[in-house]
């Protein structure tokens, strides 16, 4: 579980490999305004070769109305709520925390059935020995995990050839009317 903090942001950005398909779970939250802290959703196209330097400018950078015109979309999670979505193509973000604090838990996992586990199979547990391994430098696959992420941002193009290949569309239709802003 992270518990974000006061002023707390989480810059505009994709995942590293090993969080190919991600799941954010909203715990519990206090703001200012008594509204859900949102998090912001790119995912017009696939953003694997996106790079972490220019996500910021072509996305959390513009103002509100240009974020939308753009294809960004503003989710309000209630404590409970769950967002599925993969975290290596697309691009999210949260502006500054107004409040005291949002609490969440954060799932990622690699399609086992997919190419970039297949080439990769050293992204099982983010590189370590199972899921209830510490990260040090000591870790199973620290290295080769370290080097495909490293390679992610500087050869962009190789991960987007890996990655889960569509784009799911969040549909209005379906969401709960309190998640979609």
């Amino acid at each position: 579980m992270r518990k974000y903090l006061r002023h707390s942001v989480l810059y505009a950005h994709r995942d590293r490999p090993s969080c190919e398909i991600s799941a954010t779970i909203c715990i519990d939250q206090k703001t200012d305004n008594k509204k859900p802290w949102p998090i912001w959703l790119k995912n017009d196209k696939n953003y694997a070769d996106q790079s972490y330097a220019g996500a910021y400018d072509i996305s959390q950078r513009l103002e509100d109305i240009d974020r939308k015109s753009s294809g960004c979309k503003k989710l309000l999670m209630e404590p409970g709520d769950v967002l599925i979505y993969q975290g290596i193509n697309v691009l999210h973000w949260r502006d500054q925390l107004e409040g005291d604090f949002s609490k969440n838990v954060f799932i990622h996992y690699v399609n086992k059935n997919g190419p970039l586990y297949k080439e990769h199979p050293e992204l099982e547990w983010d590189g370590r020995e199972s899921a209830y391994s510490d990260y040090d430098i000591n870790f199973k696959n620290y290295k080769l995990v370290q080097d495909l992420n490293i390679r992610s941002e500087d050869d962009s193009s190789w991960l987007k050839s890996k990655a889960c290949r569509g784009i799911t569309p969040i549909d209005l239709d379906v969401c709960p009317k309190h998640i979609i802003e």
